[in-house]
Parts: structure tokens; C-alpha cells; sequence
């Protein structure tokens, strides 16, 4: 069967941490037109996908699936027909337990050409990232990976005497629910109450959270700590290595959530930095998920002009993502290819390659310069300032429309998972790295809601310049770094100084 030249690749996003994805998941990532991604799959991990690259949340929750199995199969077989490349996103390792084998099949049953990316398990990296290896040369030579149910949620039925006499470390995935049953089955088949026992929950990210006990006595403890997944448990005797081991959660800013009030796909230099930093003290940075939306009278107006698109002599794409959405529109209004009769203007590489990538032959921008004519209709697309073009060259350049087709905002639903964030006291430090991300925040939440969300948040500005555009809005940071200490060392050292939920202390250092 005909797979219509369509690819389906089976991606592990690693365990939590965004830089745990591998380098060959990352490229892949970069290049897919579809991307189907799970819910404990991290969000920052959706910067490296394209723009225009569409986008499908499959998110499952213990005791709801939001979109069913069968499903999420059809969603890739679909797809995948239409010569499409598809990335199935999944948390940790797709082969362990994430049911790639499924997925793998019912695409192969339709002519589906598919590549299996593995990535690092949360059974390890959680482990590791707890102080807790699950080999160690002096404590075990085996160790086995368990999930904690069945497909229909029951507890799975095993060689529990085997487990429990036979493998040293034991691995247990999505257990946490059937817990009781784990504890009483290895108890029964002689292994001993006194065997240490951890459960780690959200391994690798800031909020992980380990609980430490024994087979005995780890049921009652996770019901006292109200402890819920998603988490794995360790059960051998290297659980005894956390009291050494312990690495991750001494970082400085570990369990601390930092704010970057900048879109996920804005980030500069400066704003990686700051990422970087966060990360490196062990802190988890939060940006904001934006999404592409235009009004009813954008709508309109894209489609007055490309209704009467013949009439122009060239078009020119600022980016990569405006001419992509280009073809979408014109698509969506059923419009003949063979209509445009201009010439097509790029500028830069990315979207030069991607126009010629579907056929056409483009100009780059300076070379088009000597070409264009003053009496030549001129479509100018996307963002770029048109002034500043308009001048380029030895002669200024009319361009007779200017259009946008495209804008990304911040949806109402980023909008209350920050402010959720906040009210669940779960929001430790925000920090503007320039005056556009203080301009971002506000028009995102208001001019009213700035101090009801950081009245207990360390506010941090970079530069004075920052400060005074928050200062402008009657705002106050409770820490600004000059300008000269914007390189990653002094970031790092100044940053630890912010204070955490304690009355506004202004400071310039």
C-alpha cells in the first residue's frame, strides 16, 4: 500500500528536562510538519518545532484520555498519507512502556514508513536525577523495569516470587496507584520489610519531589505525604545512595519556577542566557506559549488582496513563516496557483531555500533591488520594518501594499496558567531581560494585575533601561543588574541574591 510519501518518526522527549532530548530528536523535531505530543512531554520543547508546523495535544491524564488510542493512530496514518512528516512525541523512551510498538504496527499495517528515536527513560534519568543510580557494582548486577499496571489499570499479573527473590533493583513505572498491591506481593514473596524504597515524582524537573521509606512502611508514607503521580519507585538497596548522592535538589534555585515574561519563540541571546543560568541553579523558566491568531477584519483583508493577487509584479516574504502561511491562505480560498504571475522576493536564506524547496525560482533581496521598477506593483509580507526596506539600496522602493498574515499572541489560557501558578504560590521570580518583555507582560495581563500576581515574587530587572519602562507603569523591581553584568557568570552570582517571598527590597548592584 501507498504510503503517500509521508513519514512517521516516534520521538523520546527524555524524562522532563528540555536538554535531555537527544540531538537526533531535536533535529527531527526541527523539520516535522505534524508533531502529536503527550502531556508529560515538556512545553519548551515546542520552540524547536517550526512555526508552521501544526501542532495536535494528545495529553493523557490517569483517569482521562483525551483523545483515544485508535485515535491518535488514525491522527498519524491521516497525515502521514498526505506526504506529510510526523513526529509522535513521547515523554522518556517511546519503546518503554509508551506504547510505540502499538503505533509502530497500525502504521505499518498501513504502508506507513516510521523510525523509532529512542530517548532517555524516567526510570533512569528520574533515578539519577534523585541521587539514586540503579546500578551499583557493590549492590546489584540486576535490575528490572516494571510497569505498575495493565493496560485496563489493573496491577500487572507477574512472576512476583521472581521479583522479589530474584532481581535486586526493581523499576516500577505508573505504579503509584497500585502501590499497595506492589508493597504486598513483594512482601509476600520474602522480600524484607526493611528494603528501602523511593518514589520520585516529576524526575529531572524544579518541582521534582523524592519520598524516601521502606516495603514496609512506604504505603503509609506516600498516603500521609498525599503523594500522586507521575512518579516511578525504586525498590533495592541502592535507594541507600541518595544520603551521598543527592545532587540536583541542593542546586540553589532547585524547586524555584522563574518567569520570563518573553514568547517561547522570541528568545534572543540574552534571554538563552538567562535560561541557561535558571537551569544551571537547578530552576525551571517558564515562558509563554504563544499561539498564531489573526481577527475577523485581518481575515477580510488577506483576502481582498489575495483575491487580486495577479495584479502585482513581485511579492516579498520578510520570513520563512509569513511565506508559509501564504500558501495556507491561499489554499483555504481555493485560489489557482497559476493566477500569480509575480516574481518572488526572500529575505533571507530560510526563505529563499523554502521557496525554491516548492518549485519557484526567488530573488534575494539584493538582487532584486536592481530589478524592480518604480511603476512595479510591490506585495510586501510580514513583520520586518518596511520603512527601513523601502530605503535600501540607492533608491527608495514603493511598496504598494503591506500586509501581515499572521500574529502570535498569548492565549487566554497562558494568560491563567501563570496567574494559577501564582495563586498556587508556585511562581518564585520573574525576570524582564529587556523593555519589549516588560511591554509583553502588560499587554498580556493588564496594567492592574501586575501586584496581585508579584506581591510575594522576587522581580528582577536586566538593565536600567528595563527598570525604568517597569517603572513606568508604576511598578518596582526588587533587584536590577546593570549592564555591564549581563555575561553568564555574574547573571548566575547576582541572581542567587534576589530575594524569595520577602517584602520589595530595592537594590542596584
Amino acid at each position: 500500500m501507498d504510503g503517500g510519501g509521508g513519514k512517521v518518526y516516534f520521538v523520546g522527549a527524555g524524562p522532563g528536562d528540555p536538554k535531555l532530548i537527544t540531538i537526533r530528536g531535536k533535529e527531527i523535531l526541527s523539520r516535522a510538519d505534524v508533531v502529536v505530543f503527550d502531556r508529560l512531554v515538556n512545553s519548551r520543547l515546542l520552540k524547536y518545532i517550526r512555526e508552521d508546523a501544526e501542532q495536535i495535544y494528545c495529553g493523557k491524564l490517569p483517569d482521562k484520555h483525551d483523545i483515544p488510542q485508535d485515535e491518535i493512530n488514525r491522527i498519524l496514518v491521516h497525515h502521514a498519507k498526505q506526504g506529510k512528516l510526523v513526529v509522535r512525541l513521547k515523554g522518556g523512551d517511546p519503546s518503554v512502556f509508551g506504547r510505540v510498538g502499538e503505533e509502530a504496527e497500525f502504521c505499518l499495517s498501513h504502508g506507513i514508513t516510521f523510525e523509532i528515536v529512542p530517548g532517555v527513560t524516567s526510570g533512569i534519568a528520574a533515578s539519577a536525577y534523585a541521587g539514586i543510580p540503579v546500578t551499583h557494582r557493590d549492590m546489584n548486577t540486576t535490575v528490572a523495569f516494571i510497569t505498575g499496571h495493565t493496560k485496563t489499570g489493573k496491577a500487572p499479573d507477574i512472576n512476583w516470587e521472581y521479583l522479589a527473590k530474584g532481581i535486586e533493583t526493581l523499576v516500577f513505572y505508573m505504579g503509584v496507584t497500585n502501590l499497595p498491591f506492589i508493597q504486598q506481593q513483594l512482601l509476600r514473596y520474602g522480600r524484607s520489610s526493611e528494603t528501602p524504597v523511593a518514589l520520585v515524582r516529576w524526575g529531572t524537573f524544579s518541582k521534582q519531589e523524592t519520598l524516601i521509606g521502606n516495603l514496609g512502611n512506604i504505603v503509609e508514607r506516600v498516603e500521609k505525604a498525599q503523594f500522586k503521580a507521575p512518579a516511578i519507585i525504586l525498590v533495592g538497596e541502592n535507594v541507600r545512595l541518595r544520603n551521598k548522592l543527592a545532587w540536583f535538589e541542593t542546586k540553589p534555585f532547585f524547586g524555584k519556577t522563574v518567569l520570563l515574561p518573553r514568547g517561547i519563540r522570541n528568545a534572543g541571546d540574552l534571554d538563552q542566557n538567562i535560561e541557561d543560568v535558571i537551569e544551571e541553579l537547578g530552576g525551571e523558566v517558564v515562558n509563554f506559549q504563544e499561539v498564531v491568531s489573526v481577527s475577523e477584519e485581518e481575515e477580510n483583508q488577506i483576502r481582498d488582496i489575495l483575491m487580486q493577487i495577479g495584479r502585482f509584479r513581485w511579492i516579498v516574504f520578510s520570513d520563512v513563516i509569513t511565506m508559509s502561511y501564504f500558501f495556507r491562505h491561499f489554499k483555504k480560498l481555493s485560489l489557482d496557483i497559476r493566477s500569480i504571475s509575480a516574481g518572488f522576493v526572500g529575505l533571507d536564506g530560510r526563505c529563499i531555500a523554502a521557496l525554491s524547496d516548492r518549485g519557484f525560482i526567488p530573488f534575494a533581496f539584493s538582487d532584486w533591488l536592481d530589478r524592480v521598477m518604480p511603476e512595479d506593483e510591490v506585495l510586501y509580507l510580514g513583520s520586518k520594518n518596511m520603512n527601513d526596506l523601502s530605503k535600501a539600496g540607492s533608491r527608495h522602493i514603493k511598496f504598494s501594499v503591506s500586509l501581515s498574515l499572521y500574529r502570535r499572541v498569548i492565549s487566554d489560557e497562558e494568560i491563567d496558567k501563570i496567574k494559577q501558578l501564582s495563586e498556587d504560590k508556585a511562581l518564585h521570580m520573574v525576570v524582564f531581560t529587556d523593555p519589549s518583555s516588560v511591554t509583553t507582560f502588560f499587554q498580556a495581563f493588564g496594567e492592574h494585575h501586575f501586584d496581585s500576581l508579584f506581591q510575594d515574587i522576587a522581580v528582577v530587572c536586566l538593565g536600567t533601561s528595563t527598570e525604568s519602562v517597569l517603572e513606568g507603569y508604576g511598578c518596582k523591581a526588587d533587584l536590577t543588574i546593570s549592564e555591564e553584568s549581563l555575561d553568564k557568570q555574574s547573571i548566575g552570582e547576582l541572581l542567587q541574591r534576589a530575594p524569595f517571598r520577602i517584602e520589595s527590597l530595592t537594590a542596584k548592584i
